[in-house]
């Protein structure tokens, strides 16, 4: 088969009705990461946690499953950077680290917000070449929210 660019659907039948669908399209190069937190709000009681999602993706916002770019990490306000990981299980840098590797095009950062301490918490995710992304999540003692 000769490799051509273009789009993969797949369409699942039950019962003789499209039960399910899904699709992959060929990406560019990478050009950006994203940030997609799993909650905004975030309680100040030192414990709580929001992991959030980051993504290297093409300049048509589709995730580039290949990318290996090094992604480095800032935080201003009362929170701090717990892990970063990747889910690659030979990767050795050690989780504390505020740089990552993508692994197939994907990392996670944890933040903790600092006990006591209320306000915005911003996460950067910069990386050679690509446009940069920030979040920003809200730390207090009220109720909590999801991002999505």
């Amino acid at each position: 088969v000769i490799y051509e660019p273009g789009e993969l659907k797949v369409v699942a039948y039950k019962e003789g009705k499209v039960w399910a669908e899904n699709y992959v399209r060929t990406t560019g190069t990478a050009a950006q990461l994203t940030l997609d937190a799993d909650r905004s709000s975030i309680r100040s009681d030192g414990n709580d946690l929001s992991f959030i999602t980051v993504a290297v993706k093409d300049s048509e916002g589709l995730l580039v499953p290949r990318a290996k770019n090094s992604i480095r990490f800032e935080i201003d306000g009362p929170g701090e950077i717990v892990v970063t990981d990747n889910g690659d299980p030979t990767c050795l840098e050690p989780f504390q680290s505020k740089e990552r590797q993508a692994f197939n095009g994907l990392a996670l950062v944890v933040v903790r917000a600092e006990a006591g301490k209320i306000g915005n918490i911003t996460l950067k995710a910069e990386s050679q070449g690509l446009k940069s992304a920030t979040i920003q999540l809200v730390t207090g003692d009220r109720e909590i929210s999801r991002a999505k």
